[in-house]
């Protein structure tokens, strides 16, 4: 009966030490734009170098080559901009009408092969939000549960088609 029982505890001893030795989710180690055949990939240490250093180097610097200096500024800025919201916060809004809408919005902006974008980015925000620098356009990125986090640039354009912002949130709060 003990050798029995031994076993089973072996058993269940494998799984169990895989996943408390295990390093947890991946966190994205790179940023990678799309734009129709158009793709470029960026480490994300250059874009948290940019974002502390205001100075992009490497493979970033050659993709702001070809953005206006006004916008590379904003995207300075929306690196930078830190929410004022915590775990709790974020998993409420989340759970939300207005936050599901959100989701499923963000989900088309980001190209996965596995269909989980709004499950990825769900797990990004209240990852992002639970780390000591808080919630930032940054963090998130870093959080991304994924060794690359793409995005759809011809998507967000279309969806931000003539700067209004409510059609990228797909006409929330109408």
């Amino acid at each position: 009966m003990l050798k029995r029982l031994s076993n089973w505890l072996l058993l269940l001893a494998i799984p169990c030490g895989a996943v408390l030795t295990s390093n947890g989710a991946k966190a994205a180690d790179y940023l990678s734009l799309t734009y129709g055949a158009f793709q470029r990939s960026v480490p994300m240490s250059e874009v948290r170098q940019f974002a502390e250093t205001q100075v992009a180097t490497g493979d970033l610097q050659a993709i702001l080559r070809m953005v206006p200096e006004e916008e590379e500024a904003q995207l300075l800025q929306a690196l930078n901009v830190k929410l004022p919201l915590g775990v709790v916060a974020v998993n409420n809004l989340l759970n939300t009408e207005l936050g599901k809408q959100l989701l499923t919005q963000g989900s088309k902006l980001t190209v996965r092969r596995d269909k989980a974008g709004s499950y990825a980015i769900s797990g990004a925000l209240l990852t992002a939000a639970g780390t000591s620098e808080g919630l930032s356009l940054l963090t998130f990125l870093e959080s991304y549960p994924a060794e690359t986090v793409t995005f759809d640039l011809k998507a967000l354009s279309a969806m931000t088609k003539d700067g209004n912002l409510a059609n990228l949130l797909g006409g929330l709060g109408r």
